[in-house]
């Protein structure tokens, strides 16, 4: 069987961007999975490739992300290529790296190929999600923000909402972390769905699962001790009003690129009653932590 890429040559730090893409537009993107891999040539320079199952998605994937990537002004190549299924799967398992945050593993594999494991501090995602490095820079700094946070706090009586939920994994890691009261909510139905299959897969019941946006809560009048997104920048910047009305004490943003900090900062600084508590950064990313009066 025949698998087909498409190659994004990107600078060196613009493939995490295209992995935000992927993540925030999975209704877009009919893939198997993706890889970002350095050029040998210039060590400047990245190429990402998604894999699809057929030439059509393939061209489809091609001019999304070529659109998303220029409406940013960052230059990039594309180009197909076809690639034998069994390539493909080594490539696969070369990037299925299980990742640990303090006593909890997120493995993004198939719990078959663990036999020994259990699910009380391990979390398994689907594949489709995992592929890449992993898990997304920007989803490593919100797991490990909301992980400091609950080892300073005691978050088992405390309310949290995963806005943006995606897979699922950030309302997964605070059900280990001791929570008992999760609400995940995507505007996305496709992403809905995958949080509830890795909620069924790790046997993990979270309180609420559902398509639906903070500017509707709010309308609700729902409050949450610890709101958590982990979102495109200028989509927080967006609803950063709708997050502020939704927490009772606390909100941890991620998915913020850094070169964006001003412009958040300047959003966050127009709410008399939220303050920076705390950051975290990796690469061209970072992540905050957010008190509100």
């Amino acid at each position: 069987m025949k698998i087909v890429a498409v190659k994004i040559d990107t600078k060196l730090g613009y493939e995490d961007v295209i992995e935000t893409i992927i993540e925030i537009h999975p209704d877009c993107i009919s893939m198997l999975g993706y890889n970002s891999i350095l050029s040998e040539n210039d060590k400047n320079i990245v190429s990402t490739e998604i894999y699809s199952e057929n030439i059509e998605d393939a061209k489809k994937n091609e001019i999304f992300i070529k659109e998303k990537l220029n409406e940013l002004d960052i230059t990039n190549n594309t180009s197909l290529r076809e690639l034998e299924e069994d390539n493909y799967l080594h490539a696969y398992q070369e990037f299925l790296k299980p990742i640990k945050i303090g006593e909890i593993t997120i493995i993004p594999d198939s719990k078959s190929n663990y036999p020994d494991l259990d699910n009380k501090n391990n979390i398994f995602i689907a594949k489709q999600y995992a592929f890449g490095t992993g898990i997304h820079e920007t989803t490593i700094l919100a797991i490990e923000m909301l992980y400091e946070y609950s080892k300073k706090h005691n978050i088992e009586n405390s309310s949290i909402i995963d806005v943006g939920c995606g897979s699922g994994i950030l309302s997964l890691m605070a059900k280990l972390l001791g929570s008992n009261n999760i609400t995940a909510i995507d505007n996305d139905l496709a992403a809905v769905n995958c949080t509830l299959d890795n909620m069924k897969y790790n046997e993990i019941v979270l309180n609420r699962v559902e398509e639906n946006t903070a500017s509707s809560l709010v309308n609700e009048n729902q409050k949450y001790d610890i709101v958590i997104a982990n979102i495109e920048t200028d989509i927080l910047i967006e609803i950063m009003p709708y997050l502020v009305e939704l927490s009772n004490s606390s909100i941890i943003l991620s998915g913020i690129l850094k070169t964006k900090f001003d412009n958040i900062n300047t959003e966050i600084a127009k709410h008399n009653n939220i303050n920076i508590i705390s950051k975290k950064e990796k690469n061209e990313w970072m992540s905050l932590l957010l008190s509100v009066n």
